[in-house]
């Protein structure tokens, strides 16, 4: 009889273990799923995710060698825009009404390091200073200023 209480006692150990192991593995996988974040852009309308800078003024964005392309996030669940001028970061408050199609991107904060082509800095930073409107279709998002031109155009990373 002691050997079976021995055997029983072991195999309930065994088992306990496992299962712990697996309600590990699962709140883990949970836990890592559930703080991942999505960059891409999502549906029509939709302006979460990341947006690179293809033209600014009509013009076609050209960047100098070993400079990043431009671009602009937008997190609509964290209020967040963000972005790159192709050298400096950018970062402020979403303030934007996308039912409307209005937005205000001039507050936003930008590091001020020394960049290749300082030009195509200054270009978005006024760029984005005169953003008041915005429209997406599909891939293409179009920024524009009060009267409605558009000042930018993006398209989805």
């Amino acid at each position: 009889m002691p050997r079976r209480r021995a055997f029983r006692l072991h195999t309930y150990i065994y088992i306990q273990t496992d299962m712990r192991r697996f309600l590990t593995f699962i709140c883990m996988t949970a836990a890592l799923t559930a703080c991942t974040t999505s960059r891409k852009a999502t549906a029509d309308g939709n302006p979460d995710g990341e947006w690179n800078i293809v033209k600014i003024n009509g013009e076609s964005v050209k960047t100098a060698d070993g400079q990043d392309v431009p671009f602009i996030g937008f997190s609509t669940a964290e209020n967040l825009v963000y972005g790159s001028t192709g050298c400096n970061r950018l970062t402020g408050v979403l303030k934007a009404d996308f039912k409307t199609g209005t937005i205000d991107l001039s507050q936003m904060g930008s590091t001020r390091m020394m960049c290749p082509d300082m030009q195509l800095e200054q270009q978005v930073l006024e760029a984005l200073n005169s953003v008041k409107t915005i429209r997406t279709k599909g891939s293409t998002m179009q920024l524009g200023n009060e009267t409605g031109k558009t000042v930018m155009e993006l398209e989805r990373k």
